[in-house]
């Protein structure tokens, strides 16, 4: 949890995170058949795999932010 209100602060400028109703990673998905040849070629020699890391509890938790 530290490492993402680091990248945010990093990334960011003090008055947009000021302004922030949320700070969460959500995850992603890296699906290399969606990637061009130069992209898939190159995450080939790094022998990586597709992969899904979707963070539910986090955008419960950002969604709920919008209900309130």
């Amino acid at each position: 949890m530290k490492l993402i209100k680091d990248y945010f602060i990093k990334s960011f400028p003090p008055e947009l995170i000021d302004q922030a109703v949320a700070m969460e990673s959500l995850g992603g998905a890296y699906s290399p058949e969606k990637e061009n040849i130069i992209m898939r070629l190159m995450f080939k020699l790094m022998k990586a795999t597709p992969q899904e890391n979707i963070r539910e509890d986090n955008i419960t938790k950002i969604a709920g932010c919008f209900l309130e």
